[in-house]
């Protein structure tokens, strides 16, 4: 637009059109469209604007590349949950860096917050979109860099963006994460009810259950496995029985797919990279391998049976490089703008497009699985990567979030339900990037990063808000993070066993309380004092009874209630006035008459 020609504005209705004329094409027209808005984020009213530019006589793709002055005042805090990080900077007058870029909705979180003693900033598009956002802080200000794909056709328009404002001040860094948690679940519920998507609550999860390499070498020399012998037999044994007795109410399963790990190298493509990896599929098929649809539906139906749900790992955006389905259907690759396959970086794997006829046949096996096996959900892995990334060939080179919604929709149709996804989008629950893998798998490195990552969220596990993260488990820490309604993922039980028989207790008592009161989570308030947080209080919208979890002991006022420790069952009836509650986990009854 700086290279444009102001030629006017208009009035239509409520909004302001302010119009350009670039000076590259003077058949185009660029108009600044700007309205009124006003929205409820949580129990406050929250007034500002609406903008979005409308681009008038371009055929050719496009993005918009813009910037936006957040306007913040110093002491303000600036609140961001991001992929493997949790942001909660004080503004001052220092120059920083505070958002690498990164796709909004998948890296980031889908909307900017900032607030402090002057009130809040609430900013995010009225419908979601994959777009390239970084941020930076220049004292009080907040630069906002974009890159915004456009749509087809001789008109375009990005989706209305807002910024919002409520003058209500906000005392202590308390009151303002309170406030990001409200602008969360607004966004995120507008989100959901726009597309028609479910809510998924943040549970306890034991992470990336997968099979031994060894039942894949094993069914490459032997074939089947006698039923008492198949993977998805023995896990119900062991892993699930021991699971259920440690109160997890998810629990992942990675590589059951048919994949490189179940052929034996002269079946892969010459050239192709493959290298036996049990998450390079070759068709959305269960592997015989692991049991089949038979042996994982056994497994699903006595998870059931203890409340507990099944996801499957998945990465619907890419197959291995093997895979007979590329070979027979070539126009399902995704490619880089550059003219090569896409392959997010990995060498045995290649993306395939979101638009082509592979989406039918993603939806088509998982609604056969689901049928007769009736797993639970999908842990989505890979969305900021072949989830959204956009196929150079089109003619439109724009991301494909809108294909990887549709799909999760179908998901939730079928009855699959529960969506975990990797990232830090609105969409379902996010989890990963908070650097497991060195504690898992014993690299000296590794485990160091992974410790300095730890070390970041101790503490502040409020961040975790409706997250899974895949860290190091430190059992008071974990308790926090539930604390939170997000979760602490578990890679394997027997990383447990290193734990004292106190922290063992604690995990396995906080994740049957939990899963017991989750439904009275629903409006959080975080406690807390200067820079001490000693705990979180939860209240529900049907009543003033209160869920509190407690750190340390400490005092609350309360009216005339029931207190039950939900930790040892102990139960009394105060009166009004002040009462101390030691460390464990209480539900505060003020229907006195009912709770009698």
């Amino acid at each position: 637009m700086s290279d444009g020609r102001y030629i006017g504005y208009q009035v239509v209705q409520d909004s302001v059109l302010l119009k350009v004329r670039p000076s590259y094409d003077p058949t185009a027209e660029i108009a600044w469209i700007v309205r009124p808005v006003t929205r409820k984020i949580g129990p406050q009213t929250y007034n500002g604007i609406g903008w979005r530019l409308r681009i008038t006589g371009l055929d050719e793709a496009a993005w918009v590349t813009l910037g936006e002055n957040g306007k913040a005042a110093t002491g303000d805090w600036y609140v961001q949950q991001s992929w493997g990080k949790f942001i909660e900077h004080q503004l001052g007058f220092d120059d920083r860096r505070l958002l690498e870029e990164g796709w909004h909705g998948a890296h980031h979180q889908p909307f900017t917050y900032f607030g402090g003693s002057k009130g809040s900033v609430v900013s995010y598009f009225a419908k979601p979109v994959a777009a390239r956002l970084a941020v930076e802080a220049r004292g009080p200000n907040l630069p906002h860099l974009w890159h915004i794909p456009l749509g087809k056709g001789s008109i375009r328009s990005t989706p209305e963006k807002l910024w919002l404002a409520n003058k209500r001040p906000l005392k202590t860094k308390w009151k303002a994460l309170d406030e990001w948690v409200y602008a969360y679940d607004s966004v995120a519920g507008g989100y959901r009810r726009l597309l028609g998507l479910q809510e998924t609550q943040p549970k306890p999860t034991l992470w990336w259950q997968h099979p031994s390499e060894d039942y894949y070498l094993q069914f490459q020399s032997q074939g089947v496995t006698k039923d008492e012998n198949l993977w998805t037999k023995r896990f119900a044994d062991t892993v699930l029985r021991d699971a259920v007795s440690m109160g997890f109410g998810v629990v992942y399963l990675e590589g059951l797919w048919e994949t490189d790990g179940q052929y034996p190298e002269s079946r892969y493509l010459h050239n192709s990279q493959s290298f036996g990896s049990i998450d390079a599929p070759w068709r959305l098929r269960i592997s015989r391998a692991v049991g089949g649809n038979k042996g994982l539906a056994d497994l699903v139906k006595r998870a059931h049976k203890s409340n507990v749900k099944i996801l499957l790992w998945s990465t619907p955006g890419h197959l291995s490089n093997s895979s007979p389905l590329l070979i027979e259907n070539p126009d399902w690759i995704r490619w880089k703008y550059e003219g090569v396959p896409e392959t997010a970086g990995y060498g045995d794997v290649t993306g395939v497009d979101l638009r082509s006829g592979y989406l039918d046949y993603a939806i088509s096996q998982y609604r056969k699985i689901r049928k007769s096996t009736k797993f639970d959900g999908m842990w989505i892995d890979s969305f900021l990567t072949f989830g959204i990334l956009p196929n150079g060939r089109e003619k439109q080179y724009a991301p494909q979030l809108d294909r990887k919604l549709f799909l999760q929709r179908q998901l939730q149709k079928m009855g699959a339900g529960e969506l975990h996804i990797e990232g830090a989008g609105p969409f379902g629950i996010s989890t990963g990037g908070y650097g497991y893998e060195g504690y898992v798998l014993g690299n000296a490195l590794d485990k160091a990063v992974a410790r300095r990552k730890f070390q970041h969220i101790r503490g502040r596990e409020y961040g975790l808000y409706r997250y899974i993260a895949d860290t190091i488990v430190e059992p008071n820490s974990y308790f926090r993070a539930l604390a939170s309604k997000g979760a602490i993922g578990v890679f394997k039980l027997s990383l447990l066993k290193r734990l004292s028989k106190q922290g063992l207790a604690l995990i396995a008592r906080s994740n049957s309380i939990y899963r017991e009161v989750l439904p009275e989570l629903q409006i959080r308030e975080l406690m807390g004092k200067g820079e001490e947080w000693f705990g979180v209080s939860w209240s529900n919208r049907q009543n003033k009874n209160k869920i509190i979890f407690a750190f340390k002991r400490f005092q609350v006022e309360t009216g005339a209630a029931i207190v039950e420790n939900l930790m040892n069952g102990d139960v009394k009836v105060v009166k009004k006035g002040f009462i101390t509650l030691p460390k464990t986990i209480f539900r505060i009854r003020y229907d006195l008459e009912n709770a009698q």
